[in-house]
């Protein structure tokens, strides 16, 4: 029987002995039945039955790692969501089929997905296809079946749909050579990375984020700026016309001055949407977080004592 913190999320434990899994309502109910029954209470299973139904996903696993990854990457991370829990696979044994989770699961599913995106767009680059993943992703995971909306440093852009992505009005031109300007051991700001995905872990009061969308299908679009309640958040232009490979730049400016925000991310997104409802709205995630104090990287004291103190500028 599950615990309430695992909900109604059905993980397919291993069992040396034949069982079954329960959810924690559904458990909470069998188990007071059989109080109640005293030593008369039993059961029997006599068949079972496949079920797909939206109340099951997009559920995020307990083992998902989740960010932040502080002083580390300066990156969001995860970027995205993608199937990995019980995945049936082809197998050597246990007549051809095995049930798995993990990353080796959920990242064949985003690998097929470039794949099928590559065909459609040989011209990008690989990040440009990812951007195209992460901007249609599906932002509605949730940390269990009955529980809270993931942040976007627990679910990334969200769960990756390749449908959506297919049907994208923009992307993010973006390349390794970004990477290698960006990189921040040598001198870079990996915020200034044209991806879906405007975070700054030190932002202090306020910050500025500039994208550039590329149109893979023309049409008017109109971009909205919304974040949570103690900030503020706006984005220009807020309307522009994109003809096929024609490119618009963004500016997000965000402020987090209230000291609410100290130690805590503020979450937000920028939702860009098209004159025509066959193209899927494009989300850019905002996570930023207002450091407790600002501080050199690097001291410099004279010690000519024992004890004692000095002042950090």
């Amino acid at each position: 029987v599950n615990t309430a913190d695992q909900g109604d999320s059905y993980v397919p434990d291993a069992y040396q002995l034949p069982a079954m899994q329960i959810g924690y309502e559904a458990g909470q109910q069998l188990k007071a039945w059989v109080t109640a029954s005293a030593n008369t209470a039993s059961g029997r299973i006599t068949a079972f039955q496949s079920l797909q139904s939206p109340v099951f996903g997009p559920i995020l696993s307990s083992f998902s790692s989740s960010g932040p990854d502080l002083g580390r990457i300066f990156m969001l991370r995860p970027g995205l969501t993608a199937p990995g829990q019980a995945i049936y696979a082809a197998s050597s044994e246990n007549n051809g089929e095995v049930a798995k989770s993990g990353t080796s699961m959920s990242a064949p599913h985003v690998a097929g997905m470039l794949a099928i995106l590559r065909h459609a767009h040989r011209q990008d680059s690989p990040h440009t296809l990812i951007s195209a993943l992460e901007l249609t992703a599906d932002n509605s995971v949730r940390v269990n079946p009955s529980g809270r909306m993931a942040t976007p440093i627990e679910q990334g852009a969200g769960s990756a749909r390749i449908d959506r992505a297919l049907q994208a009005g923009l992307v993010l031109p973006l390349g390794m050579t970004d990477f290698d300007r960006e990189n921040p051991r040598s001198g870079g700001d990996p915020s200034r990375l044209n991806t879906a995905a405007l975070y700054d872990e030190s932002c202090s009061d306020s910050c500025s984020f500039t994208r550039v969308a590329r149109a893979w299908r023309a049409r008017t679009y109109t971009a909205t700026a919304s974040i949570e309640t103690g900030a503020a958040i706006t984005v220009t232009p807020s309307q522009f016309t994109l003809a096929v490979g024609q490119e618009q730049t963004l500016t997000v400016q965000v402020d987090n001055s209230d000291s609410r925000w100290f130690e805590r991310f503020a979450f937000g997104a920028v939702n860009i949407l098209a004159n025509d409802p066959s193209i899927p709205a494009s989300r850019l995630t905002v996570s930023v977080r207002k450091s407790l104090a600002s501080y050199p990287d690097e001291l410099d004291f004279a010690i000519d004592q024992v004890r004692g103190h000095a002042d950090v500028p």
